[in-house]
């Protein structure tokens, strides 16, 4: 899909070291999950995550952090989700 190729190119741009690019891909990318997926979709978990890492290579550790955090929210929910879901069915 045009979000995740997005997001392809914005860790493409973080693995060369180039986070203003990356920023600029995955801001867009992450502009269109939320339009389409709940706040609460692993999509959109991976794209706070590309946030983080672009933002902790420009040094800017407040904002790094804070995207890694929310990301991980998502992971943990979900996980537990999907382990309620297992254990009912």
């Amino acid at each position: 899909s045009y979000t995740t190729e997005l997001s392809n190119l914005a860790s493409f741009f973080n693995w060369n070291e180039q986070y203003d690019s990356a920023l600029v891909y995955e801001k867009k990318s992450l502009g269109l999950k939320e339009k389409f997926f709940s706040p609460h979709h692993e999509d959109i978990a991976y794209s706070h995550i590309n946030l983080g890492i672009a933002y902790g290579g420009q040094g800017n550790w407040n904002e790094a952090i804070s995207h890694l955090i929310f990301s991980y929210d998502i992971y943990k929910n979900q996980r537990r989700s999907r382990f309620r879901q297992r254990v009912l069915s």
